[in-house]
């Protein structure tokens, strides 16, 4: 089956985070949060001239979308640095699709736990054009907040490094990890109109066997209605980042669901844990 980012046709076809009002679905897809903690910080702090913004994680499947009026809202990526106790830092840009806002999300996961161990989030409200009060850019955020962001992730043990670019899976036996997802899903009769996935499951394969690293929540409901339930029109998996200090890899997932109208879709992006050595969750 073809990626609806890759092809974009008309019809709906079927093949984990963040909504609100970023992307009009209602829930956040991002890891399971049972510990995580919302930072409080001053809306403006010194930045270091060394503590520099993380640079975007190309994603090849979303990169042709990066422009005006694409049929796909890519969700962004900025890989922050690794802790040798296993944790992993990014920024998370959620799209936009109809709020006009800024969305920041500094997420530090806990890859062998899957758990969310901290996070500061900044949201602009509606973009008013000439407000000095907003931040609508990592660069604007990193420079209002960067130093003290800095200074949580030192505390935590990250070491900054920048990854170029996601490691693809493997396709055959023996040249690598190889990535499987296990979907349920409802056709074009569902009580929603069109065709989507209602459950998931992510397993990753290596030398010492499979394991799973991720399944997916509860289905959303719509807000306006209360039902029915609704999920991603397909999921997949790009590719992995691998921490400098062992075996673990931070997996990327791609959730694609349909827009409030239809089209833009919207891709939302999070990250499962795995460890190539063969640790289980």
């Amino acid at each position: 089956m073809k990626s609806l980012a890759a092809c974009a046709r008309p019809a709906l076809v079927m093949a984990l985070a963040l909504v609100g009002c970023a992307s009009g679905h209602g829930s956040q897809p991002a890891p399971p949060a049972a510990s995580s903690v919302q930072a409080s910080i001053p809306a403006r702090v010194g930045i270091p001239g060394d503590a520099q913004p993380p640079v975007q994680l190309i994603v090849p499947d979303l990169a042709e979308f990066e422009r005006p009026n694409a049929v796909l809202l890519p969700g962004r990526v900025f890989p922050l640095g690794w802790s040798r106790s296993g944790l992993f830092a990014y920024v998370y840009e959620p799209p936009d699709e109809a709020c006009g806002c800024y969305f920041f999300h500094l997420i530090v996961q806990d890859l062998a736990t899957h758990r969310i161990t901290w996070e500061h989030r900044y949201e602009s409200g509606e973009i008013r054009e000439g407000d000095p009060d907003q931040l609508t850019s990592l660069q604007a955020v990193w420079r209002a907040r960067g130093g003290m962001l800095s200074a949580r992730l030192h505390e935590l043990g990250i070491v900054r490094s920048n990854e170029p670019a996601l490691r693809p899976f493997s396709t055959s036996d023996g040249g690598g990890p190889r990535v499987q997802i296990h979907t349920t899903t409802v056709g074009d009769d569902s009580p929603v109109g069109f065709a989507h996935i209602t459950s998931y499951r992510v397993d990753i394969t290596t030398p010492r066997g499979t394991t799973t690293i991720h399944r997916s929540g509860s289905p959303e409901t719509p807000a306006e209605t209360g039902t029915p339930s609704i999920g991603p029109l397909e999921v997949t998996a790009p590719g992995y980042l691998r921490s400098p200090h062992d075996t673990r890899v931070a997996v990327l997932i791609q959730e694609t669901w349909r827009g409030w109208e239809g089209r833009p879709y919207v891709a939302k992006l999070l990250f499962a844990g795995a460890d190539l050595n063969g640790a289980t969750h």
